[in-house]
């Protein structure tokens, strides 16, 4: 569903700077009987697992032309819980020519195998996460991470760059620090993260 609220003045005046400036509001809502569906449909299929069950999934995108998008998403089911809400800028804006975006997400529960190339059973494959996550280019960043993987709490920063020239960096503490080969090898970056300490102690 798709909604706008021009003014009527602008309308009748065909005033195409107040209408390209008025709020246009987009809303999805899909479910599916079997997860993986879904996800294949949202492209996530590369990234996350489904269990078996109905999945869903609702979000809104509203903003005005060329002006910065507000996001909310929320997907749950089969054995999958998280929502994600912030800001998007998908077009260039003062000469830059990277989009950008700033979201605050949640994973209360996720199954990343296919992302990491392990099985479902890996228990670094389930994780639960929030972080405020920025995308500028090919660089993703989660600050303020505080993730559960393996059973071992992470908490810090990361920075993936996810150009050709793959990299993985920050500083995090981790209660099992061999966790670090994981996040190189879900971007294919050839090195770790050049910096990083434990937490234990």
């Amino acid at each position: 569903m798709i909604s706008a609220t021009p003014t009527v003045t602008a309308i009748r005046a065909l005033d195409f700077d107040a209408l390209r400036a008025s709020e246009v509001t987009a809303e999805a809502k899909v479910s599916a009987g079997e997860g993986h569906a879904l996800l294949a449909l949202l492209g996530l299929d590369h990234a996350v697992a489904a269990g078996a069950g109905s999945t869903q999934f609702e979000g809104t995108v509203s903003g005005a032309w060329r002006a910065p998008l507000r996001l909310k998403a929320r997907l749950w089911g089969a054995g999958l819980d998280a929502d994600a809400e912030g800001t998007a800028e998908p077009w260039s804006r003062d000469g830059a020519s990277d989009s950008k975006s700033n979201v605050s997400l949640r994973v209360r529960s996720a199954d990343i195998s296919p992302l990491l190339n392990l099985k479902s059973s890996d228990p670094a494959a389930n994780i639960r996460l929030s972080s405020k996550l920025t995308l500028a280019g090919d660089k993703l960043t989660f600050d303020d991470l505080d993730s559960i993987v393996a059973g071992s709490r992470l908490r810090g920063r990361l920075a993936l760059t996810l150009g050709d020239q793959k990299s993985v960096d920050g500083e995090v503490g981790l209660d099992q620090i061999s966790l670090a080969p994981v996040f190189a090898a879900a971007i294919g970056a050839p090195g770790m993260m050049r910096r990083s300490r434990s937490a234990r102690g």
